[in-house]
């Protein structure tokens, strides 16, 4: 396996939390249990989304998690007067990795402090995960609309020995999504999973970077 050669996945703008392996969520055949929030489970298996709890057709495209070239198409025009940000808004996640069945299960919980309507021209956002190098898993959120869009979705990755992780990341992409268009990638975040430890869950606050002219 190649090792990764992008760009930098350290902790520069990313809060980490862990918690004891006892306080970690128990799994059941690679998903996450169902808490207090009503979270919406996906497993991925070699490369393919298997759907268990909502249909997302209005915006699937098996392409679009890996475009870069995107930036061009359906661009949302930028707003005079704004002054350039720094950072597109911060993603919630927690990761859970259980060694036995070598599976990664991802929850994107909500983002925060992303760009208002007015900088943005729009209020409807969708998250996109896909694991590097290889790409071939990958998935993506239902588009939820609102400042604060809470998504509380999982995501499971399959065949991840614990002494490979240190070769993989997560990348975590947030769109800007609006009808008959096709949506805009508005920021990311590449996230390492060589501090992964076995059977422990981390909950982390990823400060995700503009991709887009804010």
């Amino acid at each position: 396996l190649d090792v990764i050669s992008y760009q930098s996945y350290n902790e520069d703008g990313v809060l980490v939390h862990s918690r004891a392996p006892s306080q970690a969520s128990d799994l059941q055949d690679g998903r996450l249990e169902a808490g207090s929030t009503s979270s919406r489970n996906r497993q991925i298996i070699d490369g393919q989304e298997m759907e268990t709890g909502f249909s997302n057709n209005a915006f699937e495209d098996h392409n679009d998690t890996d475009s870069s070239e995107e930036q061009g198409e359906g661009s949302l025009e930028p707003h005079a007067g704004h002054v350039p940000i720094s950072k597109c808004g911060d993603l919630d996640i927690t990761l859970y990795y259980k060694a036995s069945s070598q599976k990664l299960t991802v929850t994107v919980v909500e983002a925060k402090d992303i760009p208002d309507k007015d900088r943005s021209g729009v209020s409807t956002w969708q998250v996109h995960v896909v694991l590097l190098p290889s790409k071939k898993q990958r998935g993506k959120t239902a588009a939820q609309k609102g400042s604060q869009p809470v998504f509380n979705e999982s995501f499971t990755f399959n065949k991840l020995e614990m002494e490979e992780l240190a070769n993989y990341a997560i990348r975590f992409r947030l769109y800007a999504v609006r009808k008959r268009i096709r949506e805009k990638m508005m920021g990311e975040k590449l996230f390492s999973l060589k501090n992964m430890r076995s059977d422990g869950e981390i909950s982390v606050t990823l400060v995700l970077e503009p991709r887009s002219n804010l």
